[in-house]
């Protein structure tokens, strides 16, 4: 065998291990993200805050922007179109979302964004 395909060889063999490498974990699983990015929002009020779903939508991490009056959360899902805990849930339809807060009610939709379309809750239940 000549050198040159033997080191060709090597070379195809050596990518392909570092492609595997890095595309799975530890335990043999594809890497994956925990959640599906962070979606903006602004409320009639004026006030915005961040909503971040995970991978199989059995939470959303809720962070507060400006003019929230409440502390980063994580909510769990309740229904198809209810996230919640204690002091803070949410209730989406279509792109629209009524966050429920201890003190108020917001009425948001989504910031207009050229690179991801908005989040789509569905119609409701």
């Amino acid at each position: 065998m000549k050198p040159t395909y033997l080191t060709g060889a090597i070379l195809i063999i050596a990518l392909a291990g570092v492609g595997f490498y890095t595309h799975y974990n530890k335990t043999g699983s594809a890497g994956v993200p925990d959640d599906m990015g962070a979606y903006s929002y602004t409320c009639t009020d004026g006030s915005a805050f961040s909503m971040v779903p995970s991978n199989d939508m059995s939470s959303i991490r809720v962070i507060p922007g400006s003019g929230m009056a409440f502390d980063e959360a994580t909510i769990i899902q309740k229904d198809s179109h209810t996230y919640g805990t204690g002091a803070l849930s949410l209730y989406g339809v279509g792109e629209h979302i009524r966050l429920y807060t201890v003190n108020a009610t917001y009425e948001c939709d989504p910031v207009p964004n050229s690179e991801m379309a908005p989040f789509n809750w569905g119609d409701p239940a």
